[in-house]
């Protein structure tokens, strides 16, 4: 049943690129259920829920008696694109540069962005706004901000609702993604700090960030440098949370020469922590945040840091959820930016304190 569900959304998608190629206009009769089924070599009843699904979203229109034809999509389509988070990220100034962009990105393309928060954890389960819209087939399509459960991403799945997960790579078929390259990111630092010199590395990471983490050990692994665990903090994406994981791995016992943060949030933490402590970054201490959101007169010293086109993260994700991309999982490939908070580690200051 899964496979078929699979199947029928995949035709969909192609068959809204198709009609977001220009071969189509307005009026035109659509291709005929048995042509279809006989293309993709699948059962018509596949065919038949593709078709529905592209009916009920105003791609097509059936008419009794004659067949299937193509609608005016800026007319008759759905205009709403839904955008949802957890209730804690309400005021994250991230959060809100994101949206800008995505607002931004959807407006191009004459579209409206309604925003949906939930409790985390319990979207599928609550009575709100969101599932009163998408239970009355009000948008046209979903970009979640937040990592989503199993069970959440299955009541999406099983809604129908196109959607795309953004910063978090989708595990459900059917369900897209866009998201920066975690094995790049995670090369392109350590090859920086192993240039310097850099041997004992050490991870900040956000609490699900699993793929940093299993990037950062392969890649260690690959250039036959330790992975200590006890390097290594998982905290809450936050200012705080990087002071946390600092304080974490300085109590461990073996001292790092170079510190990796999954976001900039996480740098900034680091960046405070290590002033209490008397640690110089980058005179002690190499950083690099693995992100770039922030201004840099937010920090005390700009970081090196992997930078995200978040552009066409959400230029992409808006392109999937209206059929003009493939939905798959997309992986963006990011840069690296070397500023002030990395250097060589022979030329690593005295601190006693902390050497």
């Amino acid at each position: 049943m899964v496979m078929d569900n699979f199947k029928y959304k995949t035709i969909e998608n192609k068959l809204k690129a198709e009609l977001c190629s220009g071969r189509h206009r307005q009026g035109d009769r659509f291709h005929t259920e048995r042509a279809l089924a006989a293309h993709y070599g699948v059962s018509p009843v596949t065919v038949r829920q593709a078709l529905a699904a592209l009916v009920e979203e105003g791609w097509l229109e059936r008419r009794q008696g004659s067949g299937t034809y193509v609608c005016d999509p800026d007319r008759s389509r759905k205009k709403d694109i839904g955008v949802i988070y957890i209730d804690d990220f309400s005021g994250n100034p991230l959060l809100i540069q994101t949206i800008t962009l995505i607002i931004k990105a959807a407006n191009s393309r004459r579209r409206e962005v309604k925003i949906f928060t939930y409790r985390k954890g319990a979207l599928h389960l609550d009575g709100n706004t969101l599932n009163e819209a998408i239970a009355g087939n009000r948008l046209s399509g979903l970009l979640p901000l937040s990592r989503l459960n199993v069970k959440e991403l299955s009541y999406l799945h099983d809604s129908r609702l196109p959607t795309v997960l953004l910063f978090n790579e989708s595990p459900v078929k059917g369900i897209g993604s866009v998201v920066s390259n975690g094995d790049a990111a995670a090369s392109m630092m350590i090859d920086h700090l192993r240039a310097l010199g850099h041997n004992r590395i050490a991870l900040v990471n956000g609490i699900g960030g699993e793929e940093l983490q299993g990037a950062f050990a392969g890649c260690l692994a690959d250039r036959r440098l330790d992975y200590l665990p006890e390097l290594c903090s998982t905290q809450p994406w936050s200012e705080a949370g990087g002071r946390a994981g600092l304080k974490d791995i300085l109590g461990a016992g073996v001292k790092p020469t170079a510190v990796i943060a999954a976001d900039e949030q996480l740098a900034l933490g680091i960046m405070h922590q290590a002033a209490e402590e008397g640690i110089d970054i980058p005179g002690d201490l190499s950083l690099i945040a693995g992100s770039d959101r922030l201004a840099p007169q937010m920090y005390p010293v700009w970081p090196t840091a992997i930078d995200i086109d978040y552009t066409a993260v959400a230029e992409i994700g808006m392109d999937m959820l209206l059929g003009k991309k493939i939905m798959d999982n997309c992986r963006i490939t990011p840069r690296l930016v070397i500023r002030d908070t990395t250097r060589g580690a022979d030329r690593r200051g005295s601190n006693d304190k902390y050497n």
